[in-house]
């Protein structure tokens, strides 16, 4: 049977998630130790491998958060029913239209590229954070995931999936090939991130950049600098671990909405922090 499938098509018992099931593919651990055996040495040469092994502790305990708008946030936190929608869900229903630029079309490849056509519709994405913040670009709202609800389906990943298949030439050329040693289960995102980063340590690096390194907004969707986390499935508000949210980018809803989203969130245990 193939591991990209949910359930078996002979006896129909479900299988594992088929992200973990990619990432943990022998090559693909194999590629990665690799990857990161390597950046290890590289680091040991120039003296800064206590450094990346402090960063790679400290990753192996990130979080997994979702930048959303406010609207969104209030939307998950009327009811634990809502639940949190993928791109390709909301398109499919009628809810989004697709590929209205020239970055729709990309995803839509770079994700069929990772994922299959059908298993893409599955993943939510999010990604790593050391500082209960997410990337500005997507929401006000930081969504800190909590970690028992999604480390047994959740995978990560170099980078935003559409600037990696730029940055590794990956095309139709070679029928989209993803290359080995990118992605990793949830429980070594740890190693990724330390050898994702060792190319990039000049000098020692000190704790308080830790965050930086590991996630950082650039200009645009594009430019921005982060682990990508794919989970496996629904996320509603139970999914969820606390709300954080740094400043508002737009017109800030009022005191009486911040307080109704507050009490229903503290119903589920969801600790909101606002500015």
């Amino acid at each position: 049977m193939r591991d990209d499938m949910e359930q078996c098509p002979h006896c129909y018992r479900p299988c594992s998630f088929p992200n973990v099931n990619a990432a943990l593919r022998p090559e693909e651990t194999d590629a990665l130790k690799k990857r990161y055996d390597d950046a290890l040495a590289s680091a040991k040469a120039a003296g800064t491998d206590g450094d990346l092994l402090d960063y790679q502790a400290a990753v192996g305990n990130s979080e997994a958060v979702i930048s959303r708008s406010f609207s969104e946030l209030q939307r998950l936190s009327y009811s634990e029913d809502e639940v949190y929608a993928t791109f390709y869900q909301r398109v499919d229903a009628g809810l989004r239209r697709s590929g209205g630029d020239a970055w729709d079309r990309i995803r839509s490849i770079a994700d069929t590229a990772l994922f299959g056509e059908r298993n893409k519709r599955k993943i939510r994405f999010a990604s790593l954070t050391l500082d209960g913040h997410g990337l500005p670009h997507y929401g006000d709202c930081s969504l800190v995931l909590r970690e028992e609800m999604i480390a047994h389906r959740s995978t990560v990943f170099e980078e935003n999936s559409v600037m990696f298949m730029e940055h590794h030439g990956v095309s139709a050329d070679d029928g989209y090939a993803v290359p080995a040693g990118y992605r990793a289960a949830w429980g070594e995102r740890g190693e990724l991130a330390a050898a994702k980063a060792a190319g990039t340590l000049a000098g020692q690096l000190d704790a308080s950049q830790y965050s930086d390194l590991l996630q950082h907004g650039g200009k645009d969707e594009k430019a921005d600098h982060f682990v990508e986390v794919h989970i496996w499935g629904s996320l509603t508000i139970r999914s969820i671990e606390r709300v954080s949210i740094r400043s508002w980018r737009h017109v800030a809803p009022s005191d009486a909405e911040l307080q109704v989203v507050r009490e229903k969130l503290a119903l589920v245990d969801v600790v909101l922090d606002i500015p």
